[in-house]
């Protein structure tokens, strides 16, 4: 359970929510850039770059795919990689927005499936 009275715990998950959102839009809509998708203080946030705009409808099969990634339970794994190696698995996977603003090192590895 998470404490959202606890801040570092608040960000965590909301963070990992914006893994879980990524992750759906890339599942539904394959050919999306990714760019940001911070934590902000009331919950968090994803710009992304495609050709349509989300329109309600999106949104609600966004949620649905969402749910669905969060009943697989996949394991969530914190790796580190220096900004060179950040760069160069983000250039294998097309994701030219987190090249060109790759500035951490945090990565989850079911974004990447």
């Amino acid at each position: 359970m998470v404490d959202f009275n606890d801040e570092q715990q608040r960000k965590c998950y909301r963070h990992t929510t914006s893994h879980v959102l990524a992750q759906a839009v890339k599942r539904l809509w394959p050919d999306t850039k990714l760019a940001i998708g911070p934590a902000i203080e009331d919950g968090f946030y994803y710009d992304f770059d495609r050709e349509e705009t989300f329109t309600a409808d999106d949104l609600k099969t966004i949620e649905a795919e969402m749910k669905k990634i969060v009943k697989e339970n996949i394991p969530l794994e914190r790796f580190e990689l220096s900004r060179t190696e950040a760069i160069d698995f983000m250039e294998k996977l097309g994701e030219s927005y987190k090249v060109a603003n790759q500035r951490s090192s945090y990565g989850c590895s079911y974004i990447i499936l």
